[in-house]
């Protein structure tokens, strides 16, 4: 596979296998941002990866580490 050819299969596989964790958005885009927030799951990459729900900077960070994988 050619590097583009990676980068849109993983992408397609974030997008079938996860669920936008719209809930904590909602949670922490209507309060003050707190440390607390922080340490939800559906922040980072984990919270993707083993539960299938995170918000877009997990979905990115979750994309960045498995495209550092392939390379």
């Amino acid at each position: 596979m050619t590097d583009a050819q990676k980068a849109i299969a993983i992408y397609d596989w974030i997008m079938i296998q996860n669920k936008y964790a719209s809930e904590t958005f909602d949670a922490a885009s209507g309060a003050p941002f707190s440390v607390g927030n922080l340490n939800n799951m559906d922040f980072y990459a984990s919270g993707m990866l083993l539960y299938h729900k995170s918000v877009c900077k997990g979905y990115a960070q979750a994309f960045a580490l498995m495209c550092n994988i392939e390379g």
